[in-house]
């Protein structure tokens, strides 16, 4: 991909403060010392395949360069071949997969800056070893790394958490394990020949601790993936399985540490585009966003490029989602193109670029000559910034900085250890087929209960490495046999070993009392308050989609001192996971052992969801000095009919997306609009013709931008764009507003989503 007539970057200044180089045919071979290297903006790793050596990029060019440290006793591989590499978002920590020379798959763990190895973990017989996608480590130095039976084996598949730090297991996702069997459609992804596809490891803050993202990919190249599910690793409050499903489910995408995506997938709304011949094994003529409030929430598809005119596909994120990029062919033309979010404008590049990765202040892109970066603010790239005759088409980008960071000032690698080094710790994944046993997770103290909640007694604690025989479930607790005895453990807290296959589901024992002893006052205090949710109920109990649905909930003071002179917040959320409360009640006082019915009425929940947990937290601000702390969420699970809200066979218009270019107009200077148009319905609009609307404030007597549309797509939508004049001097701050179907003109399950606001900024100058 390098051309023997590029040329260097000269940095004979910077280079001969870090580095001593010897000079070679095929370029530089430093000895590294352990200087720091320079901050910033963004850091680029590219491996030289045909050298088998990794070199550290910034914008100036090259800083370090070093071999790429090899096992003692990895298999040969054919010159010039890829490799699965890694490296922790920190830059320090490398992990690789390796076939070793008795034909074992192995994942490695090595210290970038120590010149270390921590640790080499074997897979089991006939099992292979995967990295994920580039978020497939997080900012706390774990990764998730998949494992799969190879085609002519049983199937069985695992998803195991590593602490790039040690190499050491931390969780386990297995297909035999009590997570699948307790998954709608577990029982299917628990026999089939699957591929997990590790997409992203991240943390909410609704959450204990991780979540991750795995999508199941078939064996056979061809085909559309099985699904993508979240994994809770720790638990998720409220959630009763440690799995839900995830829209994450296209094999082309690309997906960022907040959960917004941008995939490649077939709009039937719009003309297939010329057959991509060996370009793809699936046909696409569409790029989409999904941009959830949070990980865990399931939101569908937005439309965001379609043209009917050619097939699109290999999809990227640059500038931390601000830019997105794809290719089109339109049957003789093959490019990349990249378009700023918020714009209209799509730009090709004109150079032949063979890969991109986005980096927090752009992207970069390698070509036949070198490696180039574009700035978001800029209109076209720069570079070369690198070129090394020595590449020889052969290289293949490992890391840039992550998602969101700031400029690094990084440690320069160490050149490594060789192939005669000494071997690492191994630690070989034996398959474990006794029976199935539960520890603490870290070695500390673990409560074992009488029933699956916090509410029940504890029977005793398991302490240190201490396993318990498992011999049933409930949601996110483990039964086991605590001796002789029934005792349940929190599974967040917990590590399973052994053959968990098959477990039983067990009923949980009536539940103590909800309302415990008086608590014992305290001289001269009175005792505490204690606030819990008493009862919740919706009317009707399964609300229809989109549809109005009324909340009841109670709120009780279970404790022995009465609560004045203190107002207190009550917020409740349709889901567990969305960003803000629907409903929320202000109560200035509550009687000890007294309590209050608050009633809300909620719009209906988005056509999406067909079950999801509703959260109320009382006391959201902690204004109250309580007894119990850990009583204040409340959870539960309930189902959502399809008849309304984009179901029941009719269509459903709304307001995807909304920009302004500039984002922040300047008085009496023109500003461009973009408006996206979405049907989230189960049916085309068709033979209608609707209005769209849009006016620059929401008081304005007549809209500045009108559209007529005559169809949509089921699951289709349209980007609608125009020139504003400029608002008038007086304006600050309007909120500008857009209609959609302004006309009443189509038929809609939910008629109440038509109307998008947003609140905008006006400059002086």
């Amino acid at each position: 991909m390098i051309s023997a007539r590029a040329i260097r970057p000269a940095l004979f200044s910077i280079l001969v403060v870090l580095f001593f180089f010897a000079g070679s045919a095929d370029g530089f071979s430093p000895t590294v010392t352990a200087a720091r290297l320079p901050a910033s903006d963004w850091w680029l790793v590219v491996h030289n395949q045909c050298s088998d050596s990794l070199h550290w990029i910034n914008a100036s060019g090259e800083f370090a360069s070093i071999q790429r440290p090899a096992l003692p006793n990895e298999a040969a591989a054919a010159p010039c071949s890829f490799r699965a590499m890694h490296i922790s978002q920190d830059g320090r920590y490398l992990t690789q997969t390796t076939t070793l020379t008795t034909g074992v798959s192995a994942i490695s763990f090595y210290d970038l800056q120590t010149g270390a190895w921590l640790r080499v973990y074997e897979a089991a017989a006939n099992e292979t070893a995967r990295l994920g996608h580039r978020y497939s480590s997080d900012r706390s130095n774990r990764i998730a790394v998949s494992f799969s039976a190879q085609p002519a084996g049983t199937p069985g598949w695992r998803v195991v958490i590593f602490d790039m730090t040690t190499g050491a297991e931390v969780h386990e996702l297995r297909s035999g394990g009590t997570e699948i069997a307790g998954f709608v459609g577990g029982e299917f992804l628990a026999v089939a020949p699957v591929i997990p596809n590790v997409l992203l490891i991240g943390e909410e803050a609704a959450t204990p601790g991780l979540i991750v993202v795995v999508r199941f990919d078939r064996l056979e190249p061809e085909g559309a993936p099985y699904g993508a599910v979240a994994w809770y690793p720790m638990g998720a409050p409220g959630v009763g399985q440690a799995l839900i499903s995830s829209p994450y489910a296209t094999m082309d995408l690309d997906l960022l540490p907040n959960g917004h995506a941008i995939e490649a997938y077939f709009q039937a709304g719009y003309a297939p585009g010329p057959p991509a011949g060996g370009l793809l094994p699936i046909t696409s003529n569409a790029v989409g966003l999904v941009r959830p409030d949070t990980l865990g929430e399931f939101v569908p598809v937005s439309l965001f490029f379609a043209d009917s005119l050619s097939t699109v596909y290999d999809v990227h994120w640059g500038a931390d989602g601000r830019i997105a990029l794809f290719r089109r062919y339109d049957g003789t033309v093959d490019r990349l193109y990249w378009i700023r979010l918020g714009s209209a404008i799509l730009a090709p590049l004109e150079q032949q670029v063979t890969q991109v990765l986005g980096v927090p202040t752009g992207f970069v892109f390698s070509t036949a000559d070198g490696v180039y970066y574009l700035n978001e603010s800029a209109a076209a790239p720069t570079g070369p910034i690198f070129s090394n005759p020595g590449l020889s088409g052969s290289m293949a980008f490992v890391w840039a900085t992550a998602f969101g960071n700031p400029p690094l000032a990084l440690v320069a690698p160490s050149a490594g250890t060789t192939g005669t080094s000494p071997m690492p710790i191994i630690v070989t994944a034996t398959p474990d087929s006794g029976g199935c046993r539960l520890r603490s997770a870290d070695g500390s103290t673990v409560n074992v209960r009488s029933g699956p909640g916090t509410e029940y007694a504890i029977l005793g604690q398991a302490t240190g490495g201490m396993e318990l025989p498992v011999i049933g479930y409930n949601g996110q607790w483990y039964v086991v046999n605590f001796g002789g005895v029934q005792g349940w453990m929190a599974g967040w807290v917990s590590t399973l070993s052994g053959n968990c296959g098959g477990l039983a589901l067990i009923g949980a024992p009536a539940a103590p009392p909800t309302a415990p002893p008086p608590p014992t006052p305290v001289p001269g205090s009175g005792g505490q308050p204690d606030l819990y949710v008493s009862e919740f109920a919706l009317d009707p109990s399964t609300p229809v989609q989109g549809q109005p649905v009324n909340v009841r909930l109670g709120v009780y003071n279970q404790g022995g001192a009465s609560i004045s002179g203190v107002s207190f917040h009550i917020d409740w959320y349709p889901g567990e996971n969305y960003g803000s409360p629907a409903c929320g009640w202000d109560l200035d006082g509550l009687a000890a052992r007294g309590g209050r019915i608050l009633t809300c009425t909620y719009a209906g929940y988005p056509s999406p969801y067909a079950a999801i947990n509703t959260l109320v937290v009382v006391d959201t601000g902690s204004a109250v000095a309580e007894s119990n702390e850990t009583n204040n969420r409340f959870t539960r699970a309930i189902s959502v009919t399809a008849s309304g809200g984009g179901g029941g066979g009719q269509p459903d218009l709304y307001i995807s997306e909304f920009s302004l270019d500039p984002a922040t107009p300047v008085r009496g200077q023109p500003v461009n609009v973009r408006v996206g148009v979405y049907n989230q319905g189960n049916a085309a609009v068709g033979g209608t013709s609707f209005r769209i609307v849009w006016y620059p404030g929401e008081n304005y007597p007549s809209p500045a931008c009108e559209w007529n549309l005559d169809s949509m797509a089921a699951r289709g939508g349209r980007i609608l764009t125009c020139t504003y004049s400029g608002y008038p001097s007086p304006y600050a701050s309007i909120n500008t507003k857009v209609i959609v179907d302004v006309d009443n003109a189509v038929s809609e399950s939910n008629e109440g989503n038509n109307l998008f606001l947003q609140r905008i900024s006006v400059s002086a100058s």
